[in-house]
């Protein structure tokens, strides 16, 4: 091959270089090919990179699991469970978590009823005239509203104290009942969780 030719280095795998190979015999000659063939049967189990690999996912599934049956990392779903089993165990008729803007973000009742429709718009309605009171130096870190009808029908709003208004929890019962301990539950449960959605 002379000075000026250019010369032009691929890499593939065999069937296909002798293919190449075949289709630039045909041509004029004027390029001059060199083929560097490589075994078809490539062991990447032998490779280092896969070997690294390998050692750091085999050390995940051992972190994964050493948290098995005791994660502090908990879903909606068990927050869901945790509030029913609370709820069970007192003489309330349900929870709900509601944000801000009235959106019922958890929940749990008993026998299935739910809540009112209206009812996170009633505990919105009340925090902002908390919060009012608040601003105009009533008083100072409010910490619950609760209200009783005629009827005896019961309901309890509660609020996250470093949640910045963001979420507020209402209990709700039939009749007037004992509710401290069970919303203190479900307000130790549920804080860590709406922590992670509260931007200041």
């Amino acid at each position: 091959m002379s000075e000026t030719s250019r010369v032009l280095r691929l890499s593939v795998p065999e069937q296909k270089a002798r293919r190449l190979l075949e289709i630039w015999g045909k041509a004029s000659g004027k390029v001059d090919l060199e083929v560097d063939a490589f075994p078809t049967s490539f062991d990447i189990s032998k490779s280092q990179g896969f070997a690294l690999m390998t050692e750091k996912l085999e050390y995940s599934v051992r972190i994964g699991e050493s948290w098995s049956g005791s994660s502090p990392f908990i879903d909606e779903a068990d927050v869901q469970d945790n509030m029913q089993l609370i709820l069970k165990q007192s003489k309330l008729d349900g929870f709900i978590i509601v944000t801000w803007d009235a959106f019922p973000v958890l929940e749990a009742s008993k026998n299935a009823e739910g809540y009112m429709e209206a009812m996170p718009g009633i505990g919105i309605l009340l925090t902002d005239i908390v919060r009012r009171a608040e601003k105009e130096q009533l008083f100072s870190g409010p910490d619950e509203i609760t209200m009783k009808g005629r009827s005896g029908e019961f309901i309890i709003v509660r609020y996250f104290h470093n949640l910045e208004w963001q979420f507020i929890l209402m209990a709700y019962a039939k009749e007037k009942c004992a509710y401290r301990k069970a919303t203190n539950c479900v307000m130790q449960l549920c804080e860590p969780v709406l922590a992670d959605f509260v931007y200041i």
